[in-house]
Formats: structure tokens, sequence, C-alpha cells
């Protein structure tokens, strides 16, 4: 089996036990680093997950994966939550977190400015909107956008 189709099957086998649990999946993703197979998936639900959330979720994928049996290498699962400032990737990412504030670097100056930051309005069709400081609405084609990642916002 291909790792598309492996990377397929995790997500699916994710998304399934998320909707289970009351979380949203934001992420599954199968990386290679310093020579080490991961398979990485990143939760989150209203207010924040816990750790006790990542562990009672990874042990479902756990068991699932292991069920299915699709890795066909040895590999090191981690399941997290998104993170404060993480860069956003996928179209379920952009739409997971509507409303809140992310910084956008473009590839060319777009008014003469590469960077802006605001609030993510919405991301329909590859245009991703961000509400700015002066309340005005900036458009960006997602393929003009080098990187995308939240920001901290602290608790009120």
């Amino acid at each position: 089996m291909k790792r598309s189709a492996i990377q397929s099957r995790i997500e699916q086998a994710a998304l399934e036990i998320a909707a289970r649990q009351g979380v949203v999946l934001v992420d599954a993703a199968m990386v290679r680093e310093s020579g080490q197979e991961f398979v990485k998936v990143a939760i989150d639900k209203h207010g924040g997950v816990t750790a006790d959330d990542c562990e009672v979720f990874s042990r479902h994928l756990s068991s699932v994966l292991d069920e299915l049996d699709l890795i066909p290498w040895r590999y090191v699962l981690e399941v997290s939550s998104p993170g404060l400032e993480r860069v956003l990737r996928s179209d379920r990412e952009f739409l997971h977190f509507i409303g809140r504030s992310i910084e956008i670097l473009l590839y060319a100056p777009m008014d003469g400015k590469k960077r802006y930051c605001g609030r993510l309005v919405s991301f329909r069709d590859g245009i991703i909107t961000i509400e700015v400081d002066d309340g005005s609405t900036v458009d960006f084609r997602r393929e003009t956008v080098a990187r995308a990642r939240l920001l901290y916002e602290p608790r009120r």
C-alpha cells in the first residue's frame, strides 16, 4: 500500500475516533524526522484539549491502527493539541481556526507588505479572509501565502 493510501486510512480512522470522543481532528500526518517515522495527530475542542483527551485518543487510535495493520514499519504515535502558534497547512485547519488571530506571510508583497496579521474571518474556495486592525477585511489567494500561523492570544 502506498504512503498516501496509508495516510488517508489513518486520517479516516482518526476522524471517526474524534467524532466519538467529541474532539476535532485538526491534523493527521505521517512524517519522517531524524530517521524515525511518526504518526502525528493534532486534536482540539472548545476550551482546548487536555493531556487526558490526548491520552484517550492515543489509546483508541493505537488500537485501531494495530487492528488495521496498515503501517509496515516501526513508528511512534504522537497525539497533541494544535499548539499556540501552529502553522496552518490544511483546509481543515483554516476552517477550524476561524475566529482566531493569525499571521500571513506572502511570497510577494501586496500593497507594499508581505506580512499581515488579523482575525481569520473565512476560508472558502482557496481564499483566506482576515479582518485587520482598522476593521477592514483583506483576501489572500492560498497559493500566494508562503506561511500562515496562529498567533498567541492570552485567555481573558
